[in-house]
């Protein structure tokens, strides 16, 4: 997750100095030019008719997919570490009332 700090910590404790050209380019849909216009656009839609909270309100429905995309890969590693323990049990009973079919 965090493999790019490695050499870039190595880098600067070669050189000492780390500048803006040493920094490798992000993707374009990352390009904070994108972020500011897709926030802008959520919060001009959400301003029309203010409430107490409209930038979060704003900020959540310009992120929403994203959000839902992530929360639900999160969900899913979550339930697959709940059930480990449940299904290495199913699996070692399974193997413990097999038959041996190679004998």
């Amino acid at each position: 997750m965090f493999g790019w700090i490695t050499p870039l910590i190595n880098f600067v404790n070669k050189n000492e100095i780390l500048k803006l050209e040493n920094l490798g380019n992000i993707h374009p849909k990352d390009n904070v030019k994108i972020h500011i216009k897709r926030l802008n656009d959520a919060w001009l839609a959400k301003s029309r008719n203010p409430t107490k909270n409209s930038l979060f309100f704003a900020v959540i429905s310009c992120y929403k997919y994203d959000t839902i995309y992530l929360m639900s890969i999160n969900l899913l590693s979550i339930i697959l570490t709940l059930l480990q323990p449940f299904l290495v049990d199913i699996l070692i009973q399974y193997i413990k009332n097999e038959p041996n079919q190679w004998s």
